[in-house]
Formats: structure tokens, C-alpha cells, sequence
């Protein structure tokens, strides 16, 4: 699913492909409760993206990753302040 730039920026603009576009990148993450639509349109002017969808993002950052990669650090803390790092 990699695009060049110009293709993603035309499909995430395109009418008729930005649905399916944002709907795939919406697919990698894991939802609490996913949407039931990708895009509602409420009226002429107001358009909501995964409108009805629940999603913890700390999760998504950190937690998931971790669970792939139990031997690494799931989280890195740097200190520009005390110098240190853990």
C-alpha cells in the first residue's frame, strides 16, 4: 500500500477514491470499536470522518508494538535537563 506523494495526495483528495484511501490507513490501526461508516455527511457543509468510532491512541503508539516486540523497549525517555536516559 505505499503510494508516491502525488498519488496519495490525488486519492486522499479524489471524490470518488478518498472513502476507500482514508478507509485503509483507518484498517492498520487497532479500533476499541471501529466505525460504521468512514465518512458521514451530516449536511452540505459538515463531513464526519469515523464518525461513531472509539480508539484508545496510547495503545496504538506504544502498547501494540510492545506486544510485537516484547525483547524491546517500548518507550524511550530522554532528558535534555538531568542528561539522562532510561
Amino acid at each position: 500500500m505505499q503510494h508516491s506523494y502525488e498519488e496519495a495526495k490525488r486519492q486522499a483528495n479524489d471524490p470518488e477514491s478518498r472513502e476507500r484511501y482514508w478507509q485503509q490507513y483507518a484498517d492498520l490501526v487497532d479500533w476499541h470499536s471501529p466505525a460504521q461508516q468512514t465518512l458521514v455527511k451530516e449536511n452540505e457543509y459538515i463531513y464526519k470522518w469515523f464518525k461513531d468510532a472509539q480508539l484508545n491512541m496510547s495503545y496504538n503508539c506504544i502498547d501494540r508494538h510492545a506486544k510485537l516486540t516484547p525483547d524491546q523497549p517500548a518507550l524511550i525517555y530522554e532528558s535534555p535537563v538531568t542528561q539522562s536516559n532510561r
